[in-house]
């Protein structure tokens, strides 16, 4: 049934016309590990537009923006924090950044490998945290990447384009 009061309640008196007398199982501590968190091993002092990918191996690898001093765009320093897993998600790496003071203009997953491009480099990994340079023969900035068909394809400013099985060895 529904009662109504002539004015607003105290909270004591609602809590006490709704205690519960049931009592509150005890709940076990919790062993939650946060993958992304200000005091991580980058410095950042915020994270946003976290993703997890998860590998053919089973390994779970975790990105997000690892910005300093703020939460807003550019032209605020802005890295890319990475952290892999390979129990599942039960524990994680300690965060790692990858510098973005290259102007990295996009990422590509395939063929075992990722692959992140700048100017007219690239910089390659299988495992998401140790990264290897390498070069495009683009001659322009470079601004987008993908994975399809058994190849890495990087487009640029000017009407250019560069391929790789790899994304080591660009033709």
């Amino acid at each position: 049934s529904i009662k109504v009061y002539g004015s607003a309640l105290s909270d004591a008196t609602v809590q006490a016309m709704t205690k519960d007398e049931t009592p509150t199982p005890e709940v076990p501590e919790s062993k939650e590990q946060y993958i992304f968190h200000k005091d991580d091993a980058t410095g950042a002092n915020y994270q946003r537009i976290p993703a997890l990918l998860t590998l053919k191996s089973g390994r779970v690898i975790a990105v997000a923006d690892e910005r300093f001093g703020g939460t807003h765009d550019s032209p605020n320093n802005i890295d890319i924090g990475v952290s892999v897993s390979d129990d599942d998600g039960k524990t994680w790496s300690d965060m790692t950044g990858l510098d973005t003071s290259k102007a990295y203009q996009g990422v590509a997953y395939g063929n075992g490998r990722f692959v992140v491009i700048s100017s007219s480099k690239a910089l390659y990994s299988e495992d998401g945290i140790n990264w290897t340079q390498t070069t495009l023969p683009v001659n322009t900035q470079p601004v987008s990447i993908v994975y399809g068909n058994g190849k890495f394809v990087v487009t640029a400013r000017s009407p250019q384009f560069a391929y790789s099985a790899d994304g080591i060895t660009w033709t």
